[in-house]
């Protein structure tokens, strides 16, 4: 426990970037430490793609191991440094007015309360994560009120004393759009509607083409990945949803075989707030990072797989195939024939390329495109000089 402590002090005295991890747990956090105690440490925290996406602090007793260096810490930098370039939309937290740098937790948690905002706090007895509105708050403990994303009628009051936080997640981008949302949590829940045979997955689907109405896709082949956005093409066989991500933010496109789709969600709580984000990020000109063409239009007659290799085979983009034996992968097409596309593919770190990967066109089922990712990664591998 000294020496994390010792190097938790360490990265706040030099403000260098780390990644913390904590016991039984895959999650870590990559952040800067921005207050310190015996008990507690408070993390300004950076997502996946290099963002600033608010503050997380946690019982210094949980964290196991504090990384300075590594891979992962190297391609955020990269992707830090390209955000920062390309005016990227961050969350950076609002400035703090703690009295002292011990109990943090209280302090984080009264003022959530005073501001009425959405918090994620992890109680150490169950380990259980509760996203919600802070009701009410005593000296040994405080009330949290479920603000839940999936069943508006879930209004469950929880009593969590401040000695059992593991850790509490506050002003980040998720959480920050949900603040402004909580009018959708006093409506009652609405019935989940879900289409699941075939012949009405069609029927659905041409619905909400027809009607520009929000849907909810799971993949047949692709059980990691669901998708929420509108359907902006339609054929027979083939569909292009430009997706938003659940801050309600664009999110790029996937094109899929009609025959992939697994289920169709055309009514749920959850598609009624992402709605709500959608519509309060145009409110505030944040509907999408500006590298990204969220205007696309499709033609909904053209063999667009065709189209869309073609054009990262040109443009060397970088494309997300899913295969129909469940296989997916990163990567840009470097050849095409009548029965074959041969892929530049990136391995699993997407860190190097393997090259000249052969694919059977009949056996991709979607692609992934026009997307955050795939954008970083490939500015990533054009810096290195291997694309």
């Amino acid at each position: 426990m000294n020496t994390i402590y010792s190097d938790l002090q360490n990265a706040f005295e030099n403000r260098t970037l780390i990644n913390v991890y904590q016991e039984d747990e895959d999650v870590f956090y990559t952040g800067y430490v921005n207050r310190i105690n015996d008990d507690e440490t408070l993390l300004s925290t950076y997502d996946s793609l290099g963002l600033a996406d608010g503050m997380v602090c946690l019982k210094n007793s949980v964290i196991t191991e504090v990384e300075f260096e590594s891979d992962d810490l190297s391609d955020i930098k990269l992707r830090m440094s390209i955000s920062e370039d390309d005016n990227f939309i961050d969350f950076y937290p609002n400035s703090l007015s703690f009295a002292t740098n011990i109990n943090l937790f209280e302090q984080i948690i009264i003022q959530s309360m005073l501001d009425k905002q959405v918090i994620l706090v992890q109680d150490l007895s169950s380990n259980h994560f509760i996203e919600g509105l802070i009701t009410h708050v005593s000296d040994n403990d405080f009330q949290i009120k479920n603000v839940d994303k999936f069943h508006f009628s879930n209004k469950k009051e929880t009593k969590i004393n401040f000695a059992n936080i593991k850790l509490v997640e506050f002003q980040g981008r998720e959480l920050t759009i949900l603040s402004r949302c909580l009018d959708v949590f006093k409506r009652d829940s609405l019935p989940t509607i879900i289409k699941r045979e075939h012949h009405d997955i069609l029927d659905g689907l041409k619905f909400a083409y027809d009607n520009q109405q929000l849907v909810e896709i799971r993949s047949r082949y692709n059980k990691r990945y669901f998708y929420v956005g509108q359907i902006i093409s339609l054929s027979d066989s083939q569909l292009v949803i430009k997706v938003v991500d659940m801050a309600g933010q664009f999110g790029g496109y996937v094109l899929m075989k009609n025959f992939a789709v697994h289920n169709l969600i055309v009514q749920s709580d959850y598609l009624f707030l992402i709605q709500k984000f959608i519509d309060m990020n145009k409110h505030y000109h944040m509907e999408s990072q500006p590298v990204l063409n969220f205007e696309r239009e499709f033609d909904s007659q053209d063999d667009l797989f065709l189209d869309i290799i073609n054009q990262s085979k040109k443009l060397k983009y970088l494309i997300r195939l899913q295969l129909s034996n469940g296989n997916n992968f990163m990567g840009y097409p470097v050849n095409l024939d009548d029965e074959n596309v041969y892929i530049n593919q990136l391995d699993e770190t997407k860190t190097f390329l393997i090259l000249n990967k052969k694919i059977t066109l009949t056996d991709i089922v979607e692609l992934s495109f026009g997307y955050v990712d795939a954008y970083l990664v490939r500015e990533i591998l054009s810096l290195r000089g291997e694309i």
